[in-house]
């Protein structure tokens, strides 16, 4: 995705301020652009995913990446809200996920409402097929499988908190975040991170 016109504009919707930064270091490494705005799991962020109360005249998302690795009670409320059932976000919901936290979706304590899951693929073959196509046409397919369901992206285990496989200096070669105002005016704790041209800034609301 070279072209302007094939930038994404993504809603992340986590509680980790690293994995916003994680995720965006590794869809650089795929040559892709964009925009990352994280939420944390709480009610703004339903109303985000379904554009509505503030969020109504906010420009749509591409996509959202909800980040179920690790949840915990109120994560798999605010899920049930976003991903499952007939009142689910119109844009397509991506689960980002663990071996763990795809052992409790297929587990009756979260209702999916009827809504069909796919198998889930690793982040980096999702990445590479997002990087194969154009922004029209990865978005169309990514279309059609949500119709049916969230789509389910396996989190390499270095972006878990209890995963020590990562080296110490791949992680602090992160950029640090510049603090400045957010435009979307999040809750305390929230962030939005930028990718444009292979540079990375965030900002905390």
């Amino acid at each position: 995705m070279p072209d302007e016109s094939d930038v994404m504009n993504v809603l992340l919707i986590s509680d980790s301020p690293e994995k916003a930064e994680m995720l965006t270091q590794i869809m650089d490494q795929h040559g892709l652009k964009g925009e990352i705005h994280r939420l944390r799991p709480t009610q703004s962020s339903i109303a985000c995913a379904r554009r509505s109360g503030r969020y109504r005249r906010v420009a749509p998302h591409d996509f959202i990446l909800f980040d179920f690795s690790e949840p915990d009670e109120h994560c798999v409320s605010i899920v049930s809200d976003i991903a499952f059932g007939p009142n689910r976000a119109s844009a397509p919901v991506i689960l980002l996920t663990s071996n763990a936290s795809e052992h409790l979706l297929e587990s009756d304590r979260l209702s999916s409402g009827g809504t069909g899951m796919f198998a889930p693929t690793g982040l980096n073959c999702f990445l590479k097929k997002m990087r194969q196509h154009s922004r029209r046409r990865f978005l169309r397919a990514l279309s059609v499988m949500s119709d049916l369901g969230p789509v389910l992206v396996r989190l390499p285990g270095f972006f878990l908190r209890r995963d020590n496989r990562m080296p110490a200096q791949k992680v602090a070669w992160f950029a640090p975040p510049a603090h400045i105002g957010d435009p979307m005016k999040t809750d305390n704790g929230e962030s939005r991170v930028d990718r444009r041209a292979n540079s990375v800034s965030a900002t905390a609301g």
